[in-house]
């Protein structure tokens, strides 16, 4: 995933001061949320290999809003949706959370998941089509 640095903080993964604006390339789910979750970053890309045309001093192709349409979101199977949204989905599925669970409660218990739970709730996030990257 493709993540773009709206607040400067130490990537303790680049081992370097991350500057407004850059780009930071991971797969890493827990580490996305994190960043995504803290307002470090936005959400640029859901594609995992760096676009060569990308330019981090001079980024005009990504969207302004990023951190409002990311900010509230998990990233389940590639696609990020709303937090109310994977809450609702855990719950039908079984899996008790904490009323006031957050980005980093429900990407635990999404990491949690038996198989047969995650296509449960694959199938619920497809009916309800509600994945905040439309």
């Amino acid at each position: 995933m493709e993540l773009k640095v709206i607040k400067p903080f130490h990537g303790k993964v680049e081992d370097k001061v991350m500057d407004k604006g850059e780009l930071i390339h991971s797969a890493d789910v827990e580490r996305i949320n994190a960043l995504v979750g803290g307002g470090f970053c936005a959400i640029v890309s859901l594609s995992d290999a760096p676009n060569e045309n990308d330019n981090n001093a001079n980024d005009d192709n990504a969207p302004k809003d990023d951190a409002n349409i990311t900010k509230g979101s998990v990233v389940f199977n590639g696609t990020a949706y709303q937090l109310e949204t994977l809450k609702e989905g855990l719950t039908l599925i079984g899996v008790s959370l904490a009323s006031n669970v957050k980005e980093r409660g429900v990407s635990n218990a999404l990491g949690k998941l038996t198989e047969e739970q995650a296509q449960k709730l694959a199938e619920y996030l497809n009916e309800n089509d509600n994945n905040v990257t439309e």
